[in-house]
């Protein structure tokens, strides 16, 4: 089960976007059945949408020409029965979003509305791109048998670890 995700930005509508887009990724992924109630899963996936930060990537001396929207999101999956946490993770998602300049204020107001509409199309395919990373990392964990064990396991990490020694790689 996938309920709604918990939001703690400042975009009151991306909760249940988001959530429309873990579930259809997973939906569109095999391997696991998403359900509505709690009560028929074995497992829950809570999420988080934990930031949304959009900085300026190109600029004039006077407006702003492109703009990237960066949402961080966080999971945890739940063994329903016991409440115990089997797997956590968290994704940033990007898109980038180029903003109209109009001179004529009587178009002024229109290029604003025009130029929100984009951000918020940039606001989906972050959100978009942070379902299928997590996705993929759920289906990931499920293949090292983190679902299949009453013991919780560790997972894999894709990224070394600072410190670690690696293989086939001489350490200093």
């Amino acid at each position: 089960a996938i309920p709604d995700f918990l939001n703690r930005t400042f975009r009151s509508d991306l909760g249940s976007k988001y959530t429309k887009y873990m579930r259809q990724e997973f939906a569109a992924s095999s391997g696991a059945k998403v359900v509505y109630d709690d009560g028929q899963a074995d497992f829950v996936m809570k999420g988080e949408i934990v930031s949304i930060s959009v900085p300026t990537l190109s600029f004039s001396t006077t407006d702003t020409r492109e703009g990237r929207v960066n949402v961080v999101v966080k999971v945890t999956v739940e063994e329903r029965k016991t409440g115990r946490i089997v797997w956590s993770d968290s994704a940033t998602g990007t898109a980038e979003f180029f903003v109209n300049q109009s001179s004529d204020t009587e178009t002024g107001q229109d290029q604003l509305q025009f130029n929100q509409v984009l951000q918020d199309r940039a606001l989906e395919q972050a959100g978009q791109g942070v379902a299928e990373i997590l996705a993929a990392d759920f289906w990931d964990a499920r293949d090292q048998g983190i679902f299949s064990s009453g013991e919780k396991r560790a997972v894999t990490p894709k990224v070394p670890i600072e410190g670690e020694p690696q293989i086939g790689k001489k350490s200093s």
